[in-house]
């Protein structure tokens, strides 16, 4: 039943705690049922009965992605997104459909179509989602920056009208933080290029957006 098939399904369980007969570690062969009938793996999670605090993330970033681009290529997901068994999405988007000339009006309608399509997937029309606006972007000309300049609050629209979004104003805490047009040092510190983060900008942005998602 590999995904090369015609006909395949997505599926996934969670298996009893598994025998560690009083060993301490243990190497786990993951196999299908038959040599005929081939078998796709597509990922293994581990969960400890014993502690099972804390908080497992899974990305789905790729280059150059924006809201459209998940949306277009993606719509078919579904059995895949609702198998790994998420309890929240989060996402980070905004300089990508900036950088394509894409209004803040337009980025809302597009965000508001992806929500519906991760419901969907999910078949949970209250799934709940979490916005992060990605922060200040150099380069650009006045006529973008200021659209993107609206995006955290195409954000805050759509939270307000929906109690399952929350949104992270990740432009404001880092512009708080001096990742802004009026600190060069600065943006020289976290951008590489004017729009990739470096090593020390992207472990500021996430510790930044994860202590305000989170608490200290």
């Amino acid at each position: 039943m590999g995904l090369a098939a015609a006909n395949y399904a997505i599926k996934s369980m969670t298996t009893s705690p598994l025998p560690y007969a009083g060993h301490r570690y243990l190497q786990l062969e993951l196999l299908g049922s038959s040599n005929t009938a081939l078998t796709d793996i597509i990922g293994v999670r581990f969960k400890s009965d014993a502690c099972p605090q804390g908080m497992v993330f899974q990305g789905f970033a790729s280059g150059g992605y924006t809201t459209i681009d998940f949306l277009t290529r993606h719509w078919d997901a579904g059995a895949l997104f609702r198998a790994l068994g998420f309890h929240a999405a989060v996402l980070h988007l905004g300089a990508n459909d900036a950088g394509r000339g894409i209004t803040a009006e337009t980025y809302k309608v597009h965000t508001e179509q992806l929500i519906t399509m991760l419901r969907a997937w999910m078949n949970d029309p209250a799934f709940p989602i979490v916005l992060m606006s990605d922060p200040f972007r150099a380069g650009w000309p006045p006529t973008i920056q200021e659209e993107f300049n609206r995006f955290a609050g195409a954000h805050f629209a759509i939270a307000l009208a929906d109690p399952n979004v929350l949104v992270i104003n990740s432009r404001r805490l880092m512009d708080d933080r001096g990742w802004k047009e009026a600190r060069p040092d600065r943006i020289a510190e976290v951008l590489l290029d004017n729009v990739h983060y470096t090593p020390q900008g992207a472990i500021e942005l996430a510790g930044a957006e994860i202590t305000t998602l989170l608490g200290p």
